[in-house]
């Protein structure tokens, strides 16, 4: 549960109570509310609601294609529009992100395919992970990831295609996409 709603449950909590005729008198019911209220901050600032993150910046991107890209053989593919980059751990020009911080890292993809076949494989350093291979009779075709990856600091995650192949996306639409996100450390 989020700190916030925490707080609202609180506040309507002893709303309530003080409804009730004998309960507690008010120099007590605000001693208890300041206490809670201190105890929230002090979780708060100390990082326990943030999934292990110290409410620091989280090391996470996200980036797609703005039009139907031809990538060759054993080559990466190049989200070129960068929609975040906190930590600045995905590079454009490479396609590669590199872990800026060690830590558990959730990443997808989602690829796009038109009247082609396409494979393509999610990369840690120079190990092949999982693939995505959206085969269908139909003339468009998505395919998705979804890997969760230990991440050294400095460790590489990139996208690799298979084979020459075409990925299809377009300007507004956005259809071939990579993200990650750090999850905890």
């Amino acid at each position: 549960m989020h700190l916030s709603a925490v707080f609202v449950l609180t506040v309507i909590l002893f709303g309530q109570m003080s409804k009730i005729q004998g309960y507690c008198d008010s120099k007590l019911e605000n001693n208890l509310f300041k206490d809670l209220l201190n105890m929230m901050l002090k979780l708060k600032g100390s990082g326990s609601c943030h999934s292990g993150h110290g409410g620091k910046d989280v090391p996470a991107f996200s980036a797609s294609l703005t039009t139907t890209k031809s990538v060759t053989s054993n080559n990466n593919v190049l989200f070129d529009k960068v929609w975040a980059n906190i930590g600045n751990g995905y590079d454009a020009s490479s396609g590669i992100f590199t872990a800026p911080k060690s830590g558990v890292y959730q990443f997808s993809c989602t690829i796009m395919r038109y009247e082609n076949n396409i494979r393509v494989h999610l990369w840690k350093n120079e190990i092949k992970t999982v693939a995505i291979w959206p085969s269908s009779a139909k003339d468009h075709a998505p395919g998705t990831l979804n890997i969760v990856l230990q991440l050294k600091k400095s460790d590489k995650v990139f996208i690799r295609n298979a084979q020459n192949q075409q990925i299809y996306s377009e300007s507004g639409s956005h259809f071939s996409m990579f993200s990650g996100f750090m999850i905890s450390n």
